[in-house]
C-alpha cells in the first residue's frame, strides 16, 4: 500500500497537511490547558474580591439589616446568608479538599483571615441546573456572627470537537489552496522539462527549454539543454562518419565487380558476383541501422491509407501475396520515407517469413493502429523482444538463406519508436505472427 502520492506536489501537500493538523491540535491542546489555568488564578481572585467585600458590607449594618443586605447582595455566582449563631453555620462541615482553595482565597485577601473561615464542599444542583455549586464559605464577622456564602461556578460553552474539527478543517483547506498554487507554479519547470525529455528527437533540431524557476530546477534546464546540444553533436558527426564509410566500401566493391568481369571462370564469376551482392545487402542494411531516422525530412501530416496502399501495391507488383484491407483515411504526423521504410520492412518481412501479409489500417482517437498479419510459423513468446534487436535471428526462420542480416524489424522499431509510437509482436491464435504498430495523430 503506497501512503504517499507519486508526485512531487503531492508528497508535499499531503505532508502539509498532517503537519498542519498535527501542531493545529497540539496548539488548541496547549491553549485550553493555558486558558484554564489563567481562568482559575482569576476566579480564584475575583471571588476572594468579592467574599472580603461582602464580608465589609454586611459587618458595617445593624445586626436586624443583615439578612436582608446578604440577600441584596446575593446574585450571579454568589448565594449569601447571615446566621446570627456562634459556630459555622456549613451543613456539611469542613472539607480536607477545599484547603487547598481556602488558603488561595486568603492570599490573595488578607483580611478573610482577620477572624475564623471555613471552607466545604458544597451539595450539587440538579442536572437540569445551569450552574453548579462547588464551595461553601462561612466567614466569622468580629461580633461572632457568620456569613455564609454560597459559590456556583457558571457553566460557559466550550469549544465542541465539531467547531475544533470545522476551524481546522477551513484552516488547512486554505493552506492547501494557497501552498498548492505556489506548488503547481515550482513544479511547472519540471513538467516542462518532463514533456521536453519525453519529445526530445535527435534528428531534429535542437529546442531549448526556458532555464528558469528555483536555482535546483534551473540548474537541470541548463544541463538538459547542455545534453540537447552534445546529442546533436553526436547524431551530426555519426552522420558524416556514416557517409564517408557507406563512400569508402562501396567504390572498392564496385571494382571488384567490375574486376570479376575479366574471369574466364563463369562459376567463379557468378559465385564473385552473388558474394559482393551480399556484401552490398549487408552494408546498406547497416548503415541504415546506424542511420536510423537521421534524414533531413521534417514531420508532416501524412495520409496513412495512401502511404500503405503503395507499399501493398509495389509489393504485389514483384508478386508477392499482399493484401491491404479497406483501409480508413487516417492522417499522422510524421516523416514519409522513414514510415514508409519502418513499413516496407514489416511487410515484407510478412511476406518473407510468414508466404503473405494482410494489412489493416484502423484509426483511434489521438492516432491510428496498422496490423500486419501473416500465415508463417510464427515466433516464440520468449523470442518477442529479442528479435527487436539488431543482428538478432531465429534459426530456424531467420537464417541467411531467406535473405536479411536481422536488422529488418530493429529499424522498423527505432522508427516507430521516434514517431512516439509502439510497436508489438504477438502470435495469431489460427497460426502465423501479428505485428501491431500504434502511432499517434
Amino acid at each position: 500500500m503506497r501512503l504517499l502520492p507519486r508526485s512531487i506536489a503531492g508528497r508535499f501537500l499531503t505532508l502539509l497537511f498532517a503537519s498542519i493538523i498535527v501542531l493545529h491540535l497540539g496548539s488548541i491542546g496547549l491553549y485550553h490547558l493555558a486558558l484554564k489555568a489563567e481562568l482559575d488564578i482569576t476566579n480564584d481572585r475575583r471571588l476572594a474580591e468579592r467574599l472580603a467585600s461582602v464580608k465589609r458590607a454586611i459587618a458595617r449594618v445593624a445586626p436586624d439589616r443583615r439578612e436582608e443586605l446578604a440577600h441584596a447582595l446575593s446574585g450571579g455566582p454568589l448565594e449569601i446568608h447571615w446566621s446570627g449563631g456562634k459556630s459555622p453555620p456549613t451543613r456539611t462541615g469542613i472539607s480536607p479538599e477545599t484547603l487547598p482553595l481556602k488558603e488561595k482565597l486568603i492570599a490573595a485577601a488578607p483580611e478573610l483571615a482577620e477572624n475564623d473561615i471555613a471552607t466545604a464542599a458544597a451539595a450539587p444542583l440538579p442536572e437540569h441546573a445551569s450552574a453548579t455549586r462547588f464551595l461553601l464559605v462561612s466567614m466569622q464577622l468580629d461580633d461572632g456572627s457568620w456569613v455564609e456564602v454560597t459559590a456556583t461556578r457558571n457553566i460557559e460553552p466550550r469549544t465542541g470537537l465539531m467547531q475544533i474539527a470545522l476551524s481546522t478543517t477551513m484552516m488547512v483547506l486554505g493552506v492547501l489552496a494557497v501552498a498548492a498554487f505556489f506548488i503547481r507554479q515550482l513544479t511547472r519547470s519540471l513538467r516542462s522539462l518532463a514533456d521536453a525529455a519525453n519529445g526530445l528527437d535527435p534528428n531534429a533540431g535542437t529546442s531549448p527549454i526556458k532555464e528558469a524557476g528555483p536555482s535546483e530546477v534551473k540548474a537541470l534546464s541548463i544541463a538538459f539543454n547542455d545534453m540537447q546540444r552534445r546529442v546533436r553533436r553526436l547524431v551530426d558527426d555519426r552522420t558524416q562518419t556514416l557517409a564517408a564509410i557507406s563512400h569508402d566500401l562501396k567504390t572498392p566493391i564496385t571494382r571488384m565487380r567490375l574486376r570479376s568481369e575479366e574471369i574466364s571462370d563463369h562459376e567463379l564469376v557468378r559465385a564473385i558476383a552473388a558474394d559482393l551482392t551480399d556484401m552490398e545487402a549487408m552494408l546498406d542494411s547497416t548503415l541504415a541501422f546506424l542511420r536510423g531516422d537521421q534524414l533531413s525530412e521534417e514531420k508532416k501530416p501524412i495520409d496513412l491509407g495512401s502511404l500503405l496502399e503503395t507499399i501493398t501495391t509495389d509489393l504485389t507488383d514483384l508478386g508477392h501475396d499482399v493484401t491491404l484491407v479497406e483501409p480508413a483515411p487516417v492522417v499522422v504526423r510524421g516523416r514519409h520515407l522513414a514510415l514508409k521504410r519502418a513499413f516496407w520492412n514489416l511487410t515484407e518481412n510478412a511476406v518473407k517469413y510468414g508466404g503473405c501479409a494482410r494489412v489493416t489500417l484502423r484509426p483511434k482517437p489521438g492516432g491510428a493502429v496498422v496490423s500486419i498479419d501473416d500465415d508463417g510459423p510464427g515466433i516464440p513468446d520468449s523470442e518477442n523482444e529479442a528479435v527487436l534487436r539488431p543482428f538478432y535471428r531465429i534459426d530456424d526462420s531467420r537464417n541467411r538463406e531467406t535473405g536479411g542480416v536481422g536488422l529488418g524489424l530493429t529499424v522498423a522499431h527505432s522508427i516507430i519508436k521516434s514517431h512516439g509510437g509502439e510497436l508489438v509482436l504477438s502470435n495469431r491464435k489460427d497460426g502465423g505472427l501479428s505485428v501491431t504498430v500504434t502511432l499517434p495523430g
